[in-house]
Parts: C-alpha cells; structure tokens; sequence
C-alpha cells in the first residue's frame, strides 16, 4: 500500500494512531512531493497539527521555498 493510501484509510478511519505512526516513519521514508500532497490532505481534514509537522520538516530540508512558507503560514492562521 502507497503513502497516500494508506494516510488517506487512516483519516477516514479516525486511526490518530496510524498517523502518527506514519508520521514518525513517513518523515524520513517518502519523498518531499508527496510528502507535500500529505500535509495538504491533512489539513483539508482538519489534522493541522499532523500537517504541520510535515511542513516543518520540509522547511527544514527546503528552507529558501516560498511555497512552504506560505502552506506554514496558513495553516498557523488556521490553528486554535
């Protein structure tokens, strides 16, 4: 099963677990476009949290891209 399938199962299973799960390995395993297409999905669902620790991290493997700083910004502007 592919990243995304498998993130996209737990979101709509409620399973805060597998993601987290997935988080700790996904992090370090899949690349940084889907990666990216994650966080997006998490936010869409409302895992902010989830979401920005992905874009945290990829800020910290690109941090000169714009797009990044823009996603982390909205999703700061979303947060509780």
């Amino acid at each position: 099963m592919n990243a995304l399938h498998e993130i996209i199962q737990a979101i709509e299973n409620g399973d805060i677990e597998k993601i987290t799960s997935f988080l700790d390995k996904g992090l370090l395993n899949e690349d940084p476009d889907s990666l990216y297409e994650i966080a997006e999905l998490l936010t869409n669902y409302g895992y902010l949290n989830e979401a920005s620790r992905i874009i945290e991290h990829l800020l910290f493997l690109f941090p000169e891209e714009n797009q990044l700083k823009k996603g982390y910004g909205t999703l700061f502007e979303l947060m509780p």
